[in-house]
């Protein structure tokens, strides 16, 4: 029931209502709240995926590139239009990329120094000058680069045929430099040094050091089994000892 004071009188107004008829309002409006709440929440739903998405595509995506860094694979940039969090994330790891990317390059140009540096000390004491080992180094890539090796691989063989002779370190001065020909006991003092630079190197699991111990122990075999230490033939003598055996003695005879 719905009533109104008459101003000023006593008097009301008194109107009565069917319960049926507010039954029947109640259950539209009842159903127009559920249908607009329906659309909110749809809404809602659709709004909260976007958000998400906003954010969990970045940080996938930076996910993914961290595996690629952790790989080593460090010649990569991330670029981010947003203007938010993400976007400080974002170049947060780009900083840290370019942070990696330079101790990287830092760290190989050191480790070719120092390996360079071994080199010389070998061909020092052996009487020989620094360049001979720089030229060997410098034809063996060349030669590695014609045969098919990839620039990384031949880089790497580059740096590594500068210690072909590391083992000549253990070779007593009045044999290493001695001017005649060599008796048969020296001779065989000699060869050792193929297996002293092999052992000196061989624990190491750095790329360059791998390889250069290989050549060490293998860059005096011959093609024909007459080599030494271990008489290999054809394909079982690696083929970087192969090259570097080449070019020393290429330069060698050539110089």
């Amino acid at each position: 029931v719905a009533y109104s004071e008459v101003g000023n009188y006593d008097w009301f107004i008194v109107n009565s209502i069917p319960y049926k008829y507010l039954q029947a309002e109640s259950k539209i409006l009842m159903w127009r709240i559920i249908f607009i709440g329906l659309i909110c929440l749809i809404f809602a739903i659709l709004a909260s995926f976007i958000i998400s998405f906003s954010i969990s595509m970045p940080l996938k995506r930076l996910k993914d590139l961290m595996k690629e860094v952790r790989k080593g694979k460090l010649d990569i940039e991330v670029e981010d239009d947003h203007n938010d969090e993400i976007t400080e994330i974002t170049k947060s790891f780009d900083d840290m990329i370019l942070s990696i990317r330079n101790l990287t390059k830092e760290n190989i140009e050191t480790q070719k120094e120092i390996v360079y540096k071994l080199g010389q000390v070998t061909e020092a004491r052996s009487q020989e000058t620094g360049n001979h080992i720089r030229r060997v180094a410098h034809y063996s890539r060349l030669i590695a680069l014609k045969y098919g090796m990839s620039p990384q691989e031949a880089e790497v063989l580059k740096m590594a045929s500068t210690l072909h002779d590391i083992g000549k370190v253990s070779i007593p001065d009045k044999i290493l430099l001695k001017p005649g020909k060599l008796t048969e006991e020296e001779f065989e003092l000699m060869k050792t040094h193929t297996i002293v630079g092999y052992d000196i190197l061989a624990s190491s699991n750095k790329p360059i050091l791998k390889m250069a111990s290989i050549i060490a122990l293998q860059h005096h075999e011959r093609y024909d089994g007459t080599g030494y230490p271990r008489g290999l033939r054809h394909n079982e003598i690696a083929i970087y000892s192969k090259i570097v055996s080449l070019t020393d003695v290429f330069d060698a005879l050539g110089t």
